[in-house]
């Protein structure tokens, strides 16, 4: 059995996938069709809402006052807050296995994540090639 790929996370070899997203359980790399990459994308739309507010805030100074400097404080403070949060984008690779969506292996590791799919990615062609 030649192993393609072997990480903390996952295991390729010509004929099985094994990874900790399945339980460490194998699956037959033949069982696979429909194999692709999701790429989901953190929500953009409340960084845009949080912008829009601290724009209404400076707007509404002149008109409310000055109580309001104390919400555009509180706003920038969250938008700090916000920014310095986690955001790397999650890869998920994605296959039918006999009929059913499975997800195979996640990360945010793009350098893991291209590792274990170039390993599968070459036991699918030594599949294709022996058929």
């Amino acid at each position: 059995m030649t192993i393609l790929y072997r990480g903390p996370r996952g295991l390729v070899t010509q004929d099985v996938i094994a990874t900790v997203h399945l339980g460490w359980s194998r699956v037959a790399i033949k069982d696979l069709t429909a194999i692709h990459i999701v790429r989901t994308r953190p929500d953009g739309s409340r960084r845009f809402l949080g912008l829009s507010a601290l724009l209404l805030v400076l707007l509404t100074i002149p008109v409310v006052g000055w109580p309001s400097v104390v919400v555009l404080v509180a706003t920038a403070v969250a938008l700090v807050v916000d920014g310095r949060r986690d955001r790397r984008i999650p890869w998920t690779l994605v296959a039918d296995r006999c009929g059913v969506r499975t997800i195979l292996f996640e990360s945010t590791d793009q350098v893991e994540f291209d590792q274990l799919c170039r390993g599968l990615r070459r036991a699918v062609e030594r599949r294709n090639d022996g058929a």
